[in-house]
């Protein structure tokens, strides 16, 4: 069973070099825009964003955690406390943990879902 954990500031770095990386890369491919240039794009809005990292007010980052602590994912969201509302940035699965179905209800995995 997967768990999710605030994000340690250990895993906050390597998860915003992947995070820019993989927004400048779809951005390059839907705009037809060379990648340099949209990693110059991806970096000045996150860090818009995110103008105190991890510590932002109003933004949570989680890690996705499978036994017995090894972080598999994170997630990225916005809470709006007044407007009582939230986004979702981004929620990421590594490479090899997509596919495996851990990440369903128990009650679907046995089901063929």
């Amino acid at each position: 069973m997967v768990t999710l954990r605030p994000m340690t500031e250990a895993e906050y770095e390597p998860y915003m070099r992947l995070l820019r990386e993989d927004y400048a890369r779809e951005r390059a491919e839907s705009g037809d825009t060379p990648i340099e240039e949209e990693r110059e794009a991806s970096e000045r809005q996150i860090a818009g964003l995110l103008q105190q990292g991890l510590h932002t007010p109003a933004h949570l980052f989680w890690s996705v955690v499978a036994p017995p602590d090894t972080a598999i994912g994170a997630l990225w969201v916005q809470v709006d406390e007044a407007k009582k509302r939230a986004f979702i940035y981004d929620i990421n699965l590594r490479e090899d943990q997509r596919g495996q179905g851990g990440l369903r209800p128990p009650d679907a995995r046995g089901a063929g879902g």
